[in-house]
């Protein structure tokens, strides 16, 4: 008897022990899976930020980092958990990009391992080879767990680097705008482009991003799920705004800024000559520019007009190899024509033409070796084609139609003076 009772003492002791250690290891799985959904969220939420105040936006941020990090952790649901402190080492300055008064833009190299650590697979597919990246900075969080009778405090340190990408790494660009990325597709075409054409990649699915944040869903901020798309779709905001236009006249100055049908009051631009409202430039020759006592060499010019008829006519001579860019913009009011920008031969030069209100014409047999890129309201005839080009942008909701273009290599000379698109890789390690 005695035995007996010894034996079932032990084994009520055995069983205390084993639901001690199963409810010791049920809390300790809850725990780990509460601190690995709040590590998702904080690095979402600084993902986030620093898009906000880094990336290529019409409107400049209205507060800092820190600032904006505080605001979506405002709003973003991290369950029972409380965040008790934020440390940020030093954060980096915008990359920049050309026409840039300011400094030389960033250089584009390829990638870097550490990015390729820091990057997610749907970043990787935006990236391309040649990138610009920043320093590496990290933010730091202690926080709590507070459903608990006793707090216990965690650390996480998120690492992010400034990723700048040209948008040239798509031969065939059909973008979308910043209030259209609600739609999953950003293709817009009815014509299905050659297999050698490679499109942008579509839009993240909702359902299948597993690290979003609900609040950043509505409202004034972009959604999470879209952010690749939208941080490519508000470039093309910003190249095809008066900011991008400004910022290229002043880096042409006076010396390289052409009204067609002008006159007299036109500078003297080595390559280019002026008859009545049309203006012919072989991009082989230019380079020099005068306007009275100025003489300046310049990769970039402005050629505009303010009235319909007008016609850019484009050559080469094939005297330089150097990049240069060209903006070419028609009349403001959109109810007058476009300026024609006429494109009779190849242009060898690397080069990359930024188009306003333009209607692309160009001979069967011509080339461009560089990019073209398009806003809204430029028009190309489906009769030219196919155009032989490095790269092309355009809109996705206009009447261009993709096997309008044969898209071939892009020089890297010229990618180095394409807009680009900032993105932020980021990844989370528990300290």
């Amino acid at each position: 008897m005695l035995v007996a009772v010894i034996i079932l003492g032990s084994m009520l002791m055995l069983h205390t022990a084993a639901v001690i250690t199963i409810g010791g290891t049920s809390r300790a799985l809850e725990i780990a899976r509460q601190n690995a959904a709040a590590a998702v969220r904080l690095e979402r939420a600084t993902r986030e930020a620093a898009q906000s105040v880094y990336g290529v936006s019409l409107a400049s941020a209205d507060r800092g980092f820190e600032a904006e990090l505080r605001t979506i952790l405002g709003t973003a649901p991290l369950g029972a958990l409380e965040v008790n402190s934020i440390e940020i080492s030093s954060c980096p300055l915008m990359p920049r990009m050309f026409p840039d008064l300011a400094g030389t833009p960033s250089a584009l190299n390829g990638r870097s391992s550490d990015f390729d650590l820091l990057c997610t697979p749907e970043l990787m597919a935006y990236a391309g080879p040649r990138i610009a990246e920043s320093n590496t900075f990290e933010v730091r969080y202690t926080f709590t767990r507070t459903a608990v009778k006793s707090a216990q405090t965690y650390s996480l340190g998120v690492k992010c680097r400034l990723v700048s990408v040209p948008v040239s790494r798509f031969g065939l660009m059909p973008y979308d705008l910043p209030d259209e990325i609600g739609s999953p597709s950003v293709s817009g075409t009815a014509v299905t482009p050659a297999a050698d054409m490679p499109l942008g990649p579509q839009g993240l699915v909702p359902s299948r991003d597993s690290a979003s944040i609900p609040s950043l869903s509505t409202g004034s901020k972009r959604p999470g799920h879209y952010r690749y798309a939208a941080a490519l779709s508000e470039t093309y905001q910003y190249i095809f705004s008066k900011s991008y236009l400004q910022n290229a006249a002043d880096y042409a100055g006076a010396t390289h800024f052409i009204q067609i049908g002008a006159g007299p009051a036109n500078p003297s631009l080595a390559g280019g000559a002026e008859v009545g409202q049309t203006y012919t430039l072989d991009v082989g020759a230019f380079g020099e520019g005068t306007l009275g006592p100025k003489v300046a060499t310049k990769d970039l010019a402005v050629i505009y007009a303010t009235s319909a008829g007008c016609s850019l006519i484009l050559t080469d001579s094939g005297s330089s190899t150097s990049p240069m860019l060209l903006v070419v913009a028609g009349p403001v009011d959109r109810a007058i024509g476009p300026i024609r920008l006429q494109l009779p031969n190849a242009i060898q030069r690397p080069i990359v033409l930024v188009c306003y209100h333009a209607q692309v014409e160009a001979s069967p047999d011509s080339r461009v070796n560089g990019a073209i890129l398009l806003d809204r309201d430029c028009v190309v005839p489906p009769a030219i084609g196919p155009l032989s080009v490095g790269h092309v942008s355009y809109w996705a909701g206009s009447s261009i139609l993709a096997n309008t273009f044969k898209v071939g290599s892009m020089p890297l000379s010229a990618e180095n003076l394409m807009p680009r698109a900032v993105y932020v890789a980021a990844a989370k390690t528990f300290l």
